[in-house]
């Protein structure tokens, strides 16, 4: 895709409402789209026995390998095609990339491997469309929260939580009010632990590695 092309194509998805530019002239999705994307991702969870054929339909020329297309990219990809009526599926997949890259490097930092990074106000969906689900509130310079994202990447790598458990993450400042109300949320780090929609526990702090695989076999066990 050519500098014009893509430009075009940002123009498109800016008057389409799927992203918008922060007071700071920082490019991110709007809420509308947040929300879509939850939704979008679930469908392509409920659909893994014909993601290949799915995928294919959004590959059509040479700008994509789809080797490299994951889950999480392909709802993407579903979600900004809905909102955008100018936009073709090609050239969506395009964009959910390009969104996938912007947000590696917005949460390098805080959001361990295999998370995605969520608004507080998502944090209802994301839970009702995982059977079983894991949501890790955290902050910067928190020792804490660091310890935790080692906690889960070790378990990651260990096999300890199976692709079928969602996995969030989201910044706490950003959503201070709305998480101790909603959720009773006002430490970082925080992470609740999920099942049929619900919270069914939660830890705070970072009361150790043994802590978090015993809560995270309780939430697949459940719905085992």
């Amino acid at each position: 895709m050519s500098q014009d092309d893509f430009e075009q194509l940002l123009d498109d998805l800016l008057d389409a409402g799927v992203f918008e530019l922060s007071e700071g002239g920082e490019l991110r999705p709007t809420e509308p789209f947040r929300r879509s994307r939850v939704e979008h991702r679930a469908e392509v969870d409920r659909i893994d026995d014909v993601f290949e054929s799915t995928l294919s339909a959004y590959v059509t020329g040479d700008d994509v390998d789809p080797s490299c297309v994951g889950k999480d990219t392909l709802g993407d990809a579903m979600a900004i095609y809905h909102a955008a009526e100018s936009v073709d599926r090609e050239r969506s997949l395009l964009a959910a990339q390009a969104l996938e890259r912007i947000e590696a490097t917005e949460s390098a930092s805080g959001v361990p491997g295999g998370f995605v990074s969520i608004d507080g106000e998502d944090v209802d969906a994301f839970m009702r469309n995982n059977p079983a689900a894991i949501v890790y509130f955290w902050r910067e310079d928190c020792e804490p929260c660091a310890g935790t994202y080692d906690h889960f990447e070790t378990l990651l790598a260990e096999g300890k939580i199976p692709d079928r458990v969602g996995l969030a993450a989201v910044y706490g400042p950003d959503w201070a009010d709305l998480l101790d109300e909603r959720y009773q949320v006002s430490v970082a780090p925080t992470t609740v632990f999920c099942v049929d929609g619900r919270i069914d526990s939660r830890l705070v702090g970072n009361p150790g590695y043994e802590a978090f695989r015993i809560e995270t076999e309780m939430i697949v066990d459940a719905i085992d």
